[in-house]
């Protein structure tokens, strides 16, 4: 419990730097102060929230969504970035599909269409975030040192693992298409395994994580200690909680009063250990969990925040060394000091505060941070503000509906005359026919509370229920068990300690980096190598089937160990070709290995600067051509406005080397031609996922009042409440045959060697079939996080390397001009990335099937860079049926989103109409709308 209380908690920090200037100043609690209402003031950060159709989806549906930004600084619509990244994933946490939204005033939209046969259902999520975003939260995702080999640098694996503490996430059921129309039964059909995993058997043991109030806990002052209990899958537990001393005497008791949470308060001494201990009440998940509180400090501040009423009462205890320095007090919200004092017990009233997460953090004049705490603000402006009238309690098949959205009137909406609209995103659905989950956020619970803590909050419009005792006291303990620092106090507050490494984008940015190739020395170094192996393999007496066996189903055969290199890989699929193929082929295969030991020259390490070209070519569009020069080895290029898809060739040339007269030729065909340099792309796309919490993956029960109209219906809504999910079965824990119909994604044979290059792990030319297969496994896969490699087994159109391919048809793959699609096939679930049922004869394989191109066609293929860049996606127009006229003579309509307008405006004074119709059954309509005004405020209806 003593690490986890160091994790948890806030280590004092002392900055020699800092403490030497606030000697200068003498005033170091002012200054500090100073300096972090300035970086708030000058570097604002930005939420995104996304407003979706429905809650849950079928294979075969659409998507609709709205997305809105917004900026921290002002809490108005965001006008940093104009940008927005938006992914789907699917249950195991590969990517579905990524789009660009363009960004206007804060607002955009877009659709994802659930439609390719090679989905599978399950839980899926909705991602969000603009580049600008990525400069806050960045840490390193954990990975083992061996994977570290596999690139080309330390940098660039450093870059790989890069990961995000908090980008707006949803999560909701995907369910298998409906077998006849209408039917909407929620089966989830989950991607079948080859293996069945281990069941977790302490899924249900509890769990007790403790947070020091303020951070940490300090000897000889009374410390408000809270505490989490649930279950090791995530669930809730009731209970009673005791703190015992070392000797075994009860010292506090506590229940936990919302959600398993609670607190415990008491005083402890100096020198002695304290256990805490949950008793779980909850009979299904009986049990006990206890952590050890040891090497309490003398040194710290006990700080307590409590509400009475209106106001907020600060409390603050400093000991030992703490109490004999000066201390300082702000309060922050959303990155702006709202209030800085002297450090002391005081009182706050919410009137000097505003609605959402505030933070209150204690300091000394040289810059240590004794303690920290955030709190919530409820304010009457956090409640539904859109109004909708004439909405009946039940529409007929076909019936006309026809509602009036306003907004309340009481509130500072806009600005009058031109310019005073607000925009908001409308979503009608037959209220029998979706989902209540626990991912059930608006845009006020996301922009004001979720945003600004740690992880999942179930059901978050709860709390905004109402702003009596039970919910600020359950808000209370989210804060103090959930807490996030979005914004760092210490590094907003010390002179360059924050650096910008995104850029806010008005069109896509590309940026990228150029090395140079070994030195030709070590290319000659390696033809030798390769002749000498070639005459020595040539002497060989080799039948036509002496390298080759009957294709075998069994793991072991058909998976190399990963990492490893066999002779019979690389030279016999060359036999047949003549010597300079052959000295061609494995000299770029051991090009590339040599590069995984580090004889790359080091990233941006360039004799001189060179110039970059870039070209962007649309049909029916004229072409974007033009250079950049590197600094340092880096360039960045600022893309036109593209809508759809574009072609971009991106290539690099040392112009102090081009003869008089000379014409450099960007765009080479010849794919075997070696680049001059190799030209990488640094795409800021996080490559990690975090796992699915217990809630994110429960239906919960409807609301009172809502029905449910047909049998069908309420069959659906209870078998979602049980989840019915479909697992193909199989001998247990055995291994089934391989199914080629099955993969884990697909991937574009180009798109994913422009993938691997880009990550570090592969050369920046097509080095042969058996490289490039271990580097997209690397890519897509990584190292699982743990320590023991995993098998990666080659298929070659479905085939494994014993099956007797030929000679000549297995040297095709080792051009990327026959290669069409990469199909990938894994047990491995990047969510559930280190689990322990990855283990031991659990291990899973992955296997990389190259599929040709049809009818044993030929690509173009480029010497350079050649890519398919995303621009901004174009939306799909949502279907409105009009009934006015006349109505199918048979059910035929059976939308469960009946209504969808991402872009409906409104004014303070003028309502909008909207006009829909009803599909083929009877319905109670559920209206969901979502937004906000030019001058920042939040626009919802009901959290309900």
């Amino acid at each position: 419990m003593a690490r986890r209380l160091l994790l948890w908690g806030l280590m004092v920090l002392t900055i020699g730097l800092a403490h030497a200037q606030s000697v200068q100043d003498g005033n170091g609690l002012a200054t500090w102060a100073d300096r972090l209402t300035k970086f708030g003031e000058m570097i604002p950060q930005e939420k995104v929230y996304v407003h979706m159709d429905n809650t849950s989806y079928f294979l075969g549906d659409t998507i609709w969504f709205a997305a809105y930004t917004r900026r921290t600084d002002k809490a108005v619509p965001s006008n940093i970035s104009r940008v927005l990244y938006v992914e789907l994933l699917n249950h195991d946490g590969f990517l579905v599909e990524r789009q660009l939204i363009e960004m206007k005033g804060g607002h955009g939209y877009g659709n994802f269409a659930l439609t390719d046969s090679m989905l599978y259902a399950g839980y899926y999520e909705l991602r969000a975030y603009t580049r600008w975003q990525l400069n806050w939260g960045m840490f390193e995702h954990p990975h083992t040192n061996n994977a570290e080999q596999w690139f080309f640098s330390r940098g660039l694996a450093k870059e790989y693992y890069r990961d995000y503490d908090k980008l707006y996430s949803r999560v909701f059921p995907v369910y298998d298409r409906p077998k006849k129309a209408g039917e909407f039964f929620h089966d989830m059909s989950l991607r079948p395994l080859r293996r069945e995993p281990k069941q977790d058997k302490n899924a249900n043991t509890p769990m007790l994580t403790c947070y020091p109030e303020g951070g940490r806990m300090v000897v000889g002052a009374k410390c408000h200690l809270a505490f989490e209990a649930a279950t090791r899958a995530g669930e809730w537990l009731e209970g009673g909680l005791t703190v015992y001393d070392d000797k075994h005497n009860t010292v506090a008791t506590a229940k936990a009063e919302h959600r398993g949470r609670g607190t415990v308060a008491f005083t402890p001494k100096a020198g002695t250990s304290y256990s805490v201990e949950f008793v779980s009440s909850d009979t299904l998940n009986a049990g006990t969990a206890t952590v050890s509180l040891k090497d309490i400090p003398a040194n710290g501040v006990a700080l307590h925040v409590s509400q009475n009423g209106d106001k907020w009462n600060i409390s603050i205890q400093p000991r030992g060394l703490a109490a004999e320095r000066s201390l300082g007090m702000t309060i922050m919200h959303e990155g702006v000091v709202e209030k800085y004092q002297a450090a002391s017990t005081c009182t706050v009233a919410s009137s000097e505060l505003k609605a959402g997460v505030n933070q209150v953090t204690v300091f000394d004049s040289t810059g240590c941070v004794w303690a920290d705490r955030l709190f919530f603000v409820n304010m009457p402006q956090t409640t539904a503000n859109i109004t909708i009238e004439g909405l009946k309690d039940n529409y007929e098949p076909y019936e006309a509906a026809r509602l009036k959205l306003s907004l309340n009137g009481s509130l500072p909406i806009g600005r009058a005359g031109e310019g005073s609209e607000s925009i908001i995103s409308v979503a009608v659905r037959n209220g029998g026919l979706h989902d209540y989950t626990y991912d059930s956020g608006t845009i006020m619970t996301e922009m004001l509370l979720a945003s600004e803590i740690r992880g999942f909050v179930p059901q978050p419009e709860w709390y905004f229920e109402s702003n009596d005792d039970e919910h600020r006291r359950g808000l209370d303990l989210l804060m103090m068990t959930q807490g996030w620092r979005r914004f760092n106090w210490l590094t907003m507050a010390t002179p360059k300690a924050f650096t910008l490494h995104h850029p806010a984008e008005y069109t896509q940015v590309l940026t990228g980096t150029v090395y140079r190739y070994e030195a030709q020395k070590k290319e000659d170094k390696l033809r030798e190598q390769v002749e000498k192996e070639h005459e020595q393999f040539m002497t060989e007496e080799v039948g036509d089937n002496g390298l080759h066996g009957t294709e075998s189903d069994t793991e072991d055969e058909n998976a190399n160990n990963e990492g490893s290199f066999s002779n019979d890989d690389v030279f016999a699929d060359i036999v047949a070709a003549s010597k300079r193929d052959i000295i061609r082929q494995g000299s770029q295969y051991l090009t590339g290995n040599m590069a995984r030991n580090r004889y790359y020259e080091n990233m941006g390490n360039l004799k001189r600067e060179v110039r970059v070209h870039a070209e962007f070519t649309q049909e029916g569009s004229q072409s974007i051509e033009g250079d950049v020069e590197t600094r340092n080895g880096n360039f960045r290029i600022n893309t036109p406005n593209i809508g759809g898809y574009c072609v971009f060739f991106l290539a690099a040339s040392d112009t102090t080397q081009w003869k008089a007269g000379h014409q450099h030729l960007w765009v080479d065909t010849d794919e075997e031609n070696y680049p001059e340099f190799y030209v990488r792309l640094n795409f800021p796309y996080p490559r990690f996922v975090n796992p699915y919490t217990y809630y994110q993956t429960l239906v919960r029960n409807a609301p009172d009042g809502v029905s449910l109209e047909e049998d069908f219906a309420w069959a659906a809504a209870e078998a979602a409440h049980t989840l019915q999910t479909v697992h193909v079965s199989g001998r247990r824990r055995g291994l089934r045959k391989f199914d080629i119909t099955k993969p884990a994604f697909i991937r574009d044979a180009y798109e994913a060697y422009n993938d691997a290059v880009d990550a570090g792990l592969m050369v920046a030319w097509y080095s042969g079939h058996s490289d490039y297969v271990t580097s997209v496994a690397r890519n897509y896969i990584g190292d699982m996080n743990m320590e023991r490699n995993y098998a990666i087994e080659n298929r070659y159109e479905g085939h494994n390397s014993t099956y007797n391919h030929g000679y000549k048809a297995l040297d095709d793959y080792n051009y990327l001009y026959n290669l069409d699609k990469v199909v990938i096939y894994t047990d491995y679930s990047p969510r559930r990335e280190g689990d322990r049922s990855f283990s031991q004869d659990n291990q899973p394989t992955v296997t990389v099937n190259l599929q040709r191109n049809p009818d044993q066609g030929q690509r173009v293929t480029y010497r350079d860079r050649r890519y398919i860049l995303m621009g901004f996606a174009q939306p799909d127009e949502f279907y409105n049926p009009d009934y006015s006229r006349s109505t199918p003579t048979a059910p035929a309509d059976y939308r469960r989103t009946l209504y969808w307008n991402p872009a409906l405006r409104l004014t303070p004074d003028t309502p909008a109409q909207i006009e829909f119709y009803n599909g083929s059954r009877p319905a109670t309509l559920s209206v969901s709308a979502e937004g906000q005004s030019i001058d920042g405020t939040i626009l919802t209806t009901s959290p309900l």
